[in-house]
């Protein structure tokens, strides 16, 4: 009798790994005559360090902060160098982008109103008006000015529109092992050819709708697998011809893409609540 009540959020300082697999659907591939869609899927894991601020006034609650850094293994394009089914046989020798690895970034962190305001305005409002930083942080746990964001759970699950408020960085081809594909390329007298072209590009991948079904937590840890729905775009640049030509290589194209990612997270919290 007595006892104080018990309530089980996600608070504090935590450290933690994911992993996940994902498959993006893609308007295009990188090439110039390469316009038609693909199908490319990859796996990720990351260490990640942050704060939990999770259902601390209810459910509907996310006020989490995280930074995490990891790697991220593609498969090949389903689609290959030609629009031709016969290039699938080939696997990674003929697939439009063909298998990468990649250093991966991933941040999430809450909003006001627009997407990094609490990041821009903290230092301001810390010296001139703490009380008004504590009123956006508050805001922004509870789904924003505008509460678009607030958790919305279910019997089979919690549901949350989470655009702005998570992104993923990944760079390909940093590695000492170029990223190749076969491209179109012109010779002198305005013929085709394909050339073998090292290329390095920059993913940026934005969480549209995130879906957790499963959830589990104790005094100091938690773990819960989630879905989320995304889209992005892949950016190519430093693009050279394998070996030294008179090819005139076209530039490439940005890859739009949509996707499903399905994560197992694991955290464990410094101060256990």
């Amino acid at each position: 009798m007595g006892e104080l009540p018990r309530f089980r959020s996600e608070l504090g300082a935590f450290t933690g790994v994911s992993a996940s697999l994902n498959t993006s659907f893609l308007s295009r591939s990188f090439g110039e005559r390469q316009d038609y869609p693909g199908v490319l899927s990859g796996i990720d894991i990351n260490a990640k360090f942050g704060v939990g601020l999770d259902g601390v006034l209810s459910e509907s609650g996310d006020g989490l902060v995280f930074i995490g850094l990891g790697l991220r293994f593609d498969a090949p394009a389903s689609s290959g160098i030609v629009d031709n089914p016969g290039t699938q046989a080939y696997g990674n020798l003929l697939s439009s982008i063909p298998s990468r690895s990649a250093y991966a970034i991933r941040f999430r962190m809450p909003f006001y109103l627009i997407p990094g305001d609490l990041l821009v305005a903290a230092p301001f409002l810390l010296i001139f008006s703490e009380s008004t930083l504590n009123k956006m942080a508050a805001f922004a746990t509870n789904g924003g000015l505008i509460p678009w964001q607030s958790g919305i759970s279910t019997s089979f699950g919690r549901f949350q529109f989470i655009l702005g408020r998570e992104v993923s960085i990944q760079l390909f081809g940093r590695s000492k092992i170029h990223d190749a594909f076969f491209q179109w390329a012109k010779t002198p007298n305005g013929d085709s050819k394909l050339a073998i072209t090292n290329y390095r590009s920059t993913r940026i991948e934005l969480p549209i709708l995130e879906y957790r079904p499963f959830r589990d937590f104790a005094t100091a840890q938690s773990s819960k697998i989630f879905i989320q729905l995304y889209g992005g775009v892949d950016i190519p640049h430093n693009v050279e011809l394998s070996t030294p030509s008179d090819l005139v290589l076209p530039e490439l194209n940005d890859v739009w893409f949509l996707g499903i990612r399905m994560a197992f997270d694991w955290r464990y919290y410094f101060k256990g609540k």
